[in-house]
């Protein structure tokens, strides 16, 4: 029969190994935590292409037959911006949730000479223009592109040898908003164009990262696709600057356009004890989102981004 002493040593011993392994798993739990969770901020200098059915467009008899001419706009590059953040469980599953905008805005200064006409609504909107205006007149236009997207996702992580994958779906919200103006200030006449699509729809694709060197660096890339649907909505008005009078317009709605968004990217990371640093290259393109009735065309964006990622 063991004595109290004996009792009381390996109860003693006992009760002090359990708090340590309680203590211990406490603080692995609440390190596993922290790790868990993620974010993540990038700015985007995007380069803006648009369809070539543009909202105004030339008629120029000088080539011996009638040549439509779109308006050539400078359109150089445009800064965007990209948030995320979500958490990954210890079993590389997780949810994130990404927001996105990119504003755009080019403008174009051109002679329209004797003999050419300015076809507003012209090229493939849909709409034989009522008011041609005849050269020579001073022409200026402008036209912005703007886009937005919000993604919830869930994802999963997988490794493959060195190559860790990451595989996405959920869904997307997004808008791509377009508008022309220009101005001949002769005629005194101004002609503006708007288009907005606002859609949901799913969102899917997969990621890359290959380590190399010392493990710090990598390369990673990746790809997206969304399938939007929603409402997409069209109007034009041409005004007589100097007795404010409606001199032409439509407004066409549109509520079964679906527009295929594809992305992509590839670049090379720096991973440190916190943070991981992002520089590459990525293309964003929104397809059946042109002027045309049928949305016909496409409107990309392409450039470079930089990405710093909390771990």
């Amino acid at each position: 029969m063991l004595s109290w002493r004996t009792l009381f040593r390996r109860s003693l011993i006992i009760g002090i190994g359990s708090l340590l392994i309680t203590s211990a798993s406490a603080e692995e739990r609440k390190k596993e935590k922290t790790r868990n969770w993620f974010g993540g901020f990038e700015v985007r200098s995007l380069q803006t292409a648009v369809p070539d059915d543009t909202a105004f467009r030339i008629d120029d008899p000088s080539f011996g037959v009638e040549v439509e001419q779109s308006i050539p706009f400078d359109r150089g590059r445009h800064t965007g911006y990209r948030a995320f953040f979500g958490f990954e469980n210890p079993d590389g599953r997780g949810v994130r949730f990404r927001f996105q905008n990119l504003n755009t805005h080019a403008s174009s200064h051109r002679s329209l000479a004797a003999g050419e006409t300015f076809l507003p609504f012209g090229g493939s909107t849909g709409f034989d223009p009522a008011f041609p205006i005849a050269g020579p007149d001073r022409m200026v236009a402008s036209s912005s592109v703007d886009s937005f997207a919000f993604d919830a996702e869930a994802f999963v992580k997988k490794r493959f040898d060195n190559i860790e994958a990451t595989f996405f779906a959920g869904v997307r919200y997004g808008i791509l908003e377009q508008s022309q103006w220009a101005l001949l200030s002769d005629a005194g006449i101004s002609a503006s164009m708007e288009q907005d699509f606002r859609g949901w729809g799913p969102t899917l694709g997969a990621e890359v990262r290959v380590p190399f060197g010392d493990g710090r660096w990598a390369f990673y890339g990746g790809t997206r696709a969304s399938y939007l649907t929603g409402d997409s909505h069209s109007n034009g008005l041409l005004l007589d600057g100097q007795t404010l009078t409606a001199l032409d317009g439509f407004r066409r709605p549109d509520r079964n356009r679906s527009v295929l968004v594809q992305e992509a990217n590839l670049g090379l990371e720096l991973d440190t004890a916190k943070l991981r640093y992002r520089l590459g290259y990525e293309i964003e393109n929104w397809n059946n989102s042109g002027f045309s009735p049928d949305g016909s065309g496409n409107t990309s964006f392409s450039g470079l981004a930089f990405s710093v990622i909390f771990k």
